[in-house]
């Protein structure tokens, strides 16, 4: 709503975030990250739209976070590793590992344009 209200008609919002490629059921991110407040991508095409957007592009760029990945796997020994750098705690590495894998997290970029 906020992006709707200071752009023009017609202006351009590009958007390119975390999402959720399986929605977490009856749990939530094991540590406070970009990861935590992500959502599933069909709820956030929703929003884009339901705020008076019209999507022209939308691009999964997974790939980019699975490289991201393996950089940390090589930084820190494994993905472990890094989570436990990150949060000081093994029990917290260990889940965050363990949700990850559940929902795979992507990542996306969306162009839309404002609508009159």
């Amino acid at each position: 709503g906020e992006f709707f209200r200071i752009l023009r008609p017609g202006g351009c919002l590009a958007l390119s975030d975390i999402y959720l490629r399986t929605a977490l059921q009856n749990a939530e991110w094991p540590v406070h990250c970009c990861f935590s407040q992500a959502t599933p991508l069909a709820d956030i095409q929703n929003m884009v739209e339901h705020a008076g957007f019209k999507i022209e592009l939308l691009e999964d760029h997974s790939v980019l976070l699975k490289q991201a990945a393996a950089e940390f796997v090589f930084a820190h020994g494994s993905l472990h590793g890094f989570w436990q750098a990150v949060t000081g705690d093994a029990d917290q590495a260990t889940d965050a590992c363990r949700v990850s894998s559940t929902v795979r997290p992507g990542l996306f970029l969306i162009i839309a344009r404002r609508c009159a």
